[in-house]
């Protein structure tokens, strides 16, 4: 059915494709006779007033002739798609998943795309390479600081323990001096 096939209480798909998607299900509640409607291309349009829970809202220049229609207004996209139909509203669901699972799919290939790029930045770019290798000897030395930190607090720790086994004896700071009877 098209949008100027639409009557009052006729139910209206909505997906929102901005941040994680979601479909709203409105109804109807007017539906402009079609009108001419003049910019890129002269197209036959309607206008929509919808309900969605108990809010109202208006579809402005809606192509008549479609069942689907990736929403625009004042030729600014939006993140809208309408529908007339269960099935219409269900292929574009499917096929923004196909597009969420191609993209998680080529992860790996543009992984290996960046490495190959900048081996040829590194190739015909001197500075480039230079700046690659300097980056990853600092990265080096702080990973090595690091570890040189923690190693050294582990000897300190031990030093103290041994001070203190000098001081009181046979006695380790650990252990509890048991308590004097008088």
């Amino acid at each position: 059915m098209s949008f100027s096939n639409l009557r009052g209480s006729s139910l209206l798909y909505i997906l929102n494709k901005e941040g994680v998607p979601s479909v709203n299900v409105g109804t109807i509640v007017n539906v402009t006779p079609p009108f001419m409607a003049f910019g890129q291309r002269p197209e036959l349009v309607v206008d929509l007033t919808v309900k969605v829970d108990d809010k109202q809202g208006q579809f402005f220049k809606v192509p008549a002739n479609a069942e689907v229609n990736e929403y625009e207004n004042n030729g600014v996209k939006t993140p809208y798609v309408l529908a007339t139909s269960r099935d219409a509203i269900n292929a574009e669901v499917n096929r923004l998943r196909q597009q969420a699972v191609g993209i998680i799919n080529s992860v790996d290939h543009n992984r290996q795309v960046i490495a190959a790029c900048d081996e040829m930045l590194k190739q015909l770019n001197p500075e480039f390479a230079e700046k690659q290798r300097q980056e990853q000897e600092i990265s080096d030395l702080r990973k090595q600081l690091s570890e040189q930190q923690a190693q050294m607090a582990v000897q300190q720790s031990q030093m103290d323990e041994l001070i203190a086994l000098l001081k009181g004896g046979k006695e380790t700071p650990k252990e509890e001096k048991p308590p004097k009877n008088k």
